[in-house]
């Protein structure tokens, strides 16, 4: 059989030789766009968040400026600001379709609104480590509403004062190796007498890594705790807040985001959307979603364009062939298994070579098939070999179009074959 088979290709050289030339184009392309597209796709989905963002609810605010109906100079004041916050909480809290409810930043995982990024140095060599910063109020349950995954201290709640900050376990695990670093300062781990002046926060507790964005794995975090969100500077306030079991949310909140900016006039602010936070999260990502649709009808489009080239090809050339071997007693299991044995070992040349020549394409041009955060610290990265570890990344994307394409071959041979095993043999003879 096997002699056979190779026979067949030799025979019919011309047209192998075509379809190598062109699976070994496609397999080339097809790994590129591949690895765009699931390398994006395992980035946002594969990776742990750290928080529970479904569920939760974001009342944005909006301050009022000189001239605007309803602004009052009397209001703008501290104390006046602080009073009309403290009252935005009140009444969300007080409505019956409200479990829980918190004043926090607009700088929240996910939303990438108000991302601060700070710089904090290692030594006086100008060695440094990036970190996002997000600013929240002591004393509010935004913690437990967003459900971050605490892990230091182990069994007792984490002490949320003024002045202090939560940092996740990847930052904590290169500040601190090995320790739990609850209750020491954010400077201890520096030389640098820069870091002793400015981040001279007392670490509270430790939580898991935390996404800031659906499109990137997690990445050095720091929540610091402020007296009262006025007070923070790099984030405005807003509130989030979760509703009750049973409550009929999309009305809920339809209503909420018209009527909540006339009901509740406190201060110069103004409630100016009310937004569940997986809508907000993925506004940041329309542009990626396209990307990975057109790139994923741009691969349908490679597959279609093989598929088609091998039933045309083995349609036409195949067909007399297949009625002279029906004719002389051949069973039409022994000719479609010779058939796909042909499509198999023309398919795994084009493997061979497609994958060698990707390899030496990514070597030679020097591409970075990885990509990801530059803030990503590397023990995030050695737990996802399938996106640091280039070998590995390689093979896997490799192993998707393998699967991908050999599916399309097999497909290819099998419809035009199955449609001349149909027909009946005098049919075919008198044709040719």
């Amino acid at each position: 059989m096997l002699r056979q088979i190779l026979s067949q290709i030799w025979y019919y050289r011309r047209s192998s030789l075509w379809l190598l030339c062109e699976l070994v184009v496609i397999f080339i392309t097809s790994w590129f766009l591949v690895n765009e597209i699931w390398t994006a796709h395992y980035r946002a989905h594969s990776t742990p968040y750290g928080y529970d963002y479904e569920g939760v609810y974001i009342a944005e605010l909006e301050p009022l400026s000189d001239g605007q109906p309803g602004y009052a100079a009397d209001n703008d004041t501290y104390e006046a600001s602080a009073a009309a916050l403290a009252r935005f909480g009140q009444t969300i809290l007080q409505m019956p379709e409200v479990s829980a409810c918190a004043v926090t930043g607009m700088s929240l995982p996910g939303l990438s609104t108000y991302t601060a990024n700070m710089q904090y140095p290692m030594d006086t060599a100008g060695a440094y480590i990036e970190f996002t910063f997000h600013s929240r109020q002591a004393g509010e349950p935004d913690m437990e509403l967003m459900g971050y995954r605490q892990v230091w201290p182990e069994k007792a709640p984490i002490e949320d004062a003024p002045g202090t900050c939560v940092i996740s376990s990847d930052l904590a695990q290169l500040l601190f190796p090995g320790e739990n670093p609850v209750g020491r300062r954010f400077s201890d781990a520096s030389t640098s007498p820069d870091a002793v002046s400015q981040y001279s926060w007392v670490i509270s507790g430790v939580v898991e890594p935390i996404k800031h964005s659906l499109t990137e794995e997690p990445r050095p975090m720091v929540l610091y705790a402020y007296p009262n969100m006025l007070q923070a500077p790099y984030a405005p306030p807003c509130f989030i807040f979760r509703l009750r079991p049973g409550v009929d949310a999309d009305s809920f909140i339809e209503q909420a985001g018209r009527t909540w900016e006339r009901e509740m006039p406190y201060g110069n602010w103004r409630v100016s959307a009310v937004t569940p936070m997986p809508e907000f999260m993925r506004k940041y990502i329309f542009l990626d979603n396209f990307k990975w649709k057109a790139l994923w009808v741009f691969l349908v489009v490679n597959v279609l364009i093989a598929a088609a080239s091998f039933s045309w090809l083995r349609l036409r050339m195949r067909r007399p062939e297949i009625g002279v071997r029906r004719a002389m007693g051949s069973t039409a299991w022994r000719i479609a298994l010779q058939q796909l044995g042909e499509a198999w070992i023309v398919y795994a040349a084009a493997a061979v070579l497609g994958w060698i020549l990707t390899a030496n394409i990514i070597l030679i041009a020097k591409i970075s098939i990885t990509g990801g955060s530059s803030m990503t610290l590397q023990s995030v990265r050695d737990s996802l070999p399938l996106l640091y570890d280039p070998t590995v990344h390689f093979l896997a994307v490799a192993g998707i179009v393998t699967a991908v394409l050999l599916a399309a071959v097999t497909l290819a041979a099998l419809i035009p074959l199955g449609k001349a095993l149909r027909e009946r043999t005098a049919d075919i003879l008198k044709d040719e």
